[in-house]
């Protein structure tokens, strides 16, 4: 009786056994796993001041950075592109420095668009002609493939644009506000890394960001470098 119960017994432990390394197998590649962005847009990223930006709230920086660090790459390099993004200068690779730049952008535009709105800032009719235009451009530029890719609908672009336009109109008056020039309130400005952002807290959510593949989200190179290992380094 004693080794029948043993019998049953030693089976069910490896079953869980199995089951355990899976789950851990699994976790594991989930985590090293770079993901694809157009299946995360939901998923938060960013917390500034308490407000939770999901990848789609990112969705607009990402694009527009991709695409400009493109065009510079093209110039560069025309027949390989991947060179300029992997180029290591003032200390941090090219991929690095404009990734992050997503990231200070979007903390950036989070704490002054609220601030824009609590000083009732609107656009007025020519501000709003000239967004309609860009928020056109923009979109046109894109492929077919490259909006797939992103996976957003137009109006969450042509959203972030708007903000940003509140944003860029906001600087303007806090210069006159306090007579500082409206672009020491840019992301590099002095004024807002010294006086602004200090104020706020922000929080990333590295585990998310560090498998975004940046460079490789709508303008694909598929071409694994040093750069991608610097990223993950520099995110921890």
């Amino acid at each position: 009786m004693k080794n029948k119960k043993q019998r049953v017994v030693i089976p069910i432990i490896l079953i869980f056994a199995v089951v355990i390394v899976y789950c851990i197998v699994k976790g594991r590649a989930w985590e090293s796993k770079d993901i694809i962005f157009n299946e995360h847009l939901s998923d938060q990223v960013l917390n500034v001041d308490g407000n939770d930006l999901t990848l789609q709230d990112l969705a607009f920086y990402i694009a527009w950075q991709e695409l400009a660090v493109e065009k510079e790459a093209r110039i560069y390099s025309p027949e390989n592109p991947n060179q300029y993004w992997n180029m290591h200068t003032n200390g941090i690779f090219v991929k690095v420095a404009a990734k992050q730049h997503v990231i200070d952008m979007a903390v950036h535009d989070e704490i002054f668009s609220r601030a824009a709105k609590q000083e009732r800032i609107e656009l007025d009719e020519e501000e709003k002609k000239a967004l309609k235009n860009a928020q056109d451009d923009f979109w046109y530029d894109l492929t077919e493939e490259q909006r797939n890719l992103l996976g957003v609908e137009r109006d969450v672009l042509d959203g972030a644009m708007y903000r940003i336009a509140l944003v860029e109109k906001y600087q303007v008056w806090m210069e006159e506000q306090t007579n500082i020039h409206y672009e020491s309130f840019r992301t590099d400005g002095t004024a807002y890394k010294e006086m602004i952002l200090p104020e706020h807290q922000f929080e990333i959510n590295k585990k998310l960001w560090d498998k975004v593949k940046f460079g490789n989200i709508i303008v694909p190179h598929n071409v694994e470098s040093e750069g991608d290992k610097t990223d993950e380094i520099e995110s921890e």
